[in-house]
């Protein structure tokens, strides 16, 4: 079952995802109707994870020109899924693995290991 929450901005844009807590494997659905599918697999999100655990960092939701050292460019170079930090960053703070960091651009990733 799908979940639904506000991208990382808060407007009107929504998107659903769903979510295996067993392997942290995503399937994000975003755009009109949900037309559009992302797909992180778990693996490379552990590895995220892991990368910035315990961290505060910029979220890096530009599409294509994230931050340098944002989790986003980190995604978008390691792991070919760049602008998807504006639907992985509310998943991830609900799901409880991270919290808004202290700038509005910032997240958060809560101590995390293997």
């Amino acid at each position: 079952m799908a979940t639904e929450l506000p991208t990382w901005s808060g407007g009107k844009q929504r998107f659903r995802y769903e979510f295996d807590r067993s392997t942290l494997g995503v399937r994000i659905l975003c755009g009109d109707n949900c037309s559009r599918i992302y797909q992180l697999d778990g693996a490379s999100l552990r590895e995220a994870l892991v990368k910035f655990s315990g961290k505060e960092s910029p979220v890096g939701i530009h599409r294509t020109e994230p931050p340098a050292d944002s989790i986003g460019d980190w995604l978008r170079v390691h792991c070919k899924r760049g602008g998807i930090m504006s639907y992985l960053g509310p998943l991830l703070i609900h799901e409880g693995y991270a919290k808004r960091g202290t700038e509005k651009d910032r997240i958060y990733i809560k101590p995390f290991s293997v």
